[in-house]
């Protein structure tokens, strides 16, 4: 079915050096593991996201589709292949959003009530909600598949508040958000069996405010491969690498959840925006260092932007052959997508944009975005 829902549409560039330093000399050890537990039925494996908007969401007749983009179509495609519960059942931020309607329109699975709002500071995944100690609205979440787990990642400091987390208005759990700076984990139960339903979070109305950042549905019994999606629209590679708001700050986030493989795509916003191209290195080097430091890191390239509206074809390259050199001197496979799908002129100028593979001039359509994920997806079901 989800091969008719979603055809597989390959470039005839395919095969043709489109990826480089794949399973290289134990390069991807702690996924290989990761898969191994899921297969045996022994553990879940963490596959976490990071791009801009082109991870974000598929573009569709303008409209931006998060459960179309290339990191659910990755889980999609792993279910494909035979990877056994692979889903993407999360919450992972708001993006660049300016408000909640803004990211709901791009989110179905998501909703706001009264007193949330959008934290404007940037975090793993861009944006954040938060709900005042006043506010009386849930954030609500809408599993696709039943659970009986949920992980909630969110912000402790000394004046927050509490969440009450809930299904359909029974509430299983308060977790307390008050104490030392910190991000935290919390495992909340359903009790024992599966269930459907809303997940809410709300504030308890006690004590301050509340910022979840992270939330995740799972039925324990599935050892599954979890797929998330942090994709941060019109981010650049300095938004990711920047320290400056620890400890929620994206690296000290990604070191706490600590996937067993962190996918990278950044650099067509830093291309754009005429960033130095040594400022892109060193900002690209500290998150491959950040990533590899808890398990296995892969770098994507990003898909051209039109040349006529944006950076010419010079300048996006040498970002993209920067990212081959930071490959090579971290041992870290790397996936082509021009050399996979073409050209933006090959696809678009010359073929009217036919295989759906744009959105528009620069972003991943559904199709693209199918693409882009079976692809990564073929690679890794093989190990």
């Amino acid at each position: 079915m989800l091969a008719a829902l979603y055809p597989t549409v390959y470039s005839p560039n395919k095969g043709v050096g489109d990826v480089r330093n794949w399973d290289r000399a134990g390069n991807l050890a702690n996924l290989r593991a990761g898969i191994a537990a899921v297969r045996a039925g022994t553990g879940i494996c963490k596959i976490d996201c990071y791009g801009d908007s082109a991870t974000f969401a598929a573009l569709s007749a303008g409209v931006n589709t998060r459960s179309q983009g290339y990191p659910a179509r990755l889980a999609a495609n792993l279910v494909r292949r035979g990877l056994f519960a692979a889903n993407q059942d999360d919450f992972g931020g708001l993006g660049a959003s300016a408000t909640l309607a803004d990211y709901t329109a791009a989110e179905a699975r998501g909703a706001f009530g009264p007193g949330w709002a959008v934290t404007g500071q940037g975090s793993l995944g861009g944006k954040f909600p938060n709900a005042s100690i006043s506010a009386t609205g849930a954030q609500t979440w809408t599993p696709t598949e039943p659970f009986n787990e949920i992980e909630i990642e969110y912000f402790r400091n000394s004046a927050n508040g509490k969440i009450n987390v809930d299904i359909g208005g029974a509430v299983l759990a308060t977790v307390n958000c008050a104490g030392s700076a910190a991000i935290q984990r919390a495992i909340v139960s359903t009790g024992g069996a599966t269930a459907t339903g809303l997940v809410n979070l709300k504030n308890d109305g006690t004590v301050g405010t509340i910022f979840p950042f992270y939330v995740r549905t799972r039925n324990t019994a599935l050892k599954a491969v979890e797929v998330s999606n942090f994709g941060w629209s019109a981010s650049k590679s300095g938004d990711w690498a920047s320290t400056a708001l620890s400890p929620y700050d994206p690296q000290s986030r990604i070191a706490f959840r600590a996937p067993h493989c962190g996918i990278l795509c950044l650099a067509i916003n830093d291309a754009n925006a005429g960033t130095s191209l040594a400022t892109f290195i060193a900002n690209t080097q500290a998150l491959i260092t950040k990533i590899k430091a808890t398990g296995d890191c892969i770098l994507v390239t990003p898909m051209q932007s039109n040349p006529a509206t944006f950076a010419s074809l010079v300048q996006q390259q040498t970002y993209v052959d920067a990212l081959y050199a930071l490959a090579d001197s971290n041992n870290v496979p790397l996936f082509d997508l021009t050399k996979h799908w073409g050209t933006y002129a090959q696809l678009v100028t010359q073929d009217g944009n036919a295989a759906g593979i744009y959105g528009d001039d620069r972003h991943p359509g559904i199709n693209g975005s199918n693409i882009w994920g079976d692809w990564i997806a073929s690679y890794i079901a093989r190990l």
